[in-house]
């Protein structure tokens, strides 16, 4: 059983001390009881997944702040990760989850394509789901959503 705001909470503290700089900030949309904030996962595999969100929330706002904001609602747990900067088109967004694929956004930003992948996969093997929205006008929101232990 994992308590997915504490790991959220954990990651963090972690990333604040490579990018002191950078806020995130983390909301409940409603009061929760611990249940409402449980899932069954590989620790380490669900942790590496966060950890690559969050880090791209890093590597990709203009702003230098991330919003993280957890919901649980029909025995769902959704976490959306939210920042400011450049987007991916429409296009780019059919792709997003597949092998190598890059959009124009990570052109001055080093790797290989591969994170959102693996982030995607960890969430299928734990029967979660990832999704990606751009919203106006520079607002990226990446929902995970993991059943509830």
């Amino acid at each position: 059983m994992v308590r997915l705001d504490e790991l959220i909470f954990d990651i963090a503290d972690e990333l604040k001390i490579i990018e002191p700089d950078f806020l995130f900030s983390i909301e409940y949309e409603a009061a929760y009881d611990e249940p409402e904030l449980l899932v069954y996962a590989n620790y380490r595999l669900l942790r590496a997944a966060v950890l690559n969100l969050m880090q791209n929330c890093i590597q990709y706002s203009s702003t230098k702040k991330a919003a993280i904001r957890l919901k649980s609602e029909a025995r769902l747990l959704q976490v959306v990760f939210e920042n400011e900067g450049a987007g991916l088109t429409e296009e780019e967004q059919q792709l997003l989850f597949q092998h190598f694929f890059r959009g124009t956004n990570s052109a001055a930003i080093r790797g290989f394509g591969l994170g959102l992948v693996f982030v995607h996969r960890m969430l299928t093997l734990h029967g979660g789901t990832i999704t990606y929205k751009k919203l106006p006008p520079d607002l990226n929101q990446f929902t995970i959503s993991l059943p509830l232990s």
